[in-house]
């Protein structure tokens, strides 16, 4: 399953957008009436959330690579 896709959303999209677009979704598709594409949703929204979060980590430690360079080492240390 392309957790992106299935929330209407682009490969890679930040977590802002993961949570807007779950949100519209949840509103169509309540859980009540529509339970299989509730799961289905929340399962595609956790992965989104996972994978945007990841890649903002990552972005994070590429753009200040020093910082966590020291930080690692200083956990090395203890």
């Amino acid at each position: 399953m392309d957790c992106f896709r299935e929330l209407g959303l682009k490969w890679g999209d930040d977590a802002s957008k993961v949570r807007r677009a779950y949100a519209a979704l949840i509103k169509q598709y309540r859980p009540e009436s529509h339970p299989a594409e509730f799961a289905r949703i929340r399962e595609a929204y956790e992965a989104a959330i996972r994978i945007s979060r990841a890649q903002q980590e990552n972005n994070a430690v590429q753009d200040e690579p020093e910082q966590y360079t020291q930080l690692a080492e200083e956990d090395e240390a203890e």
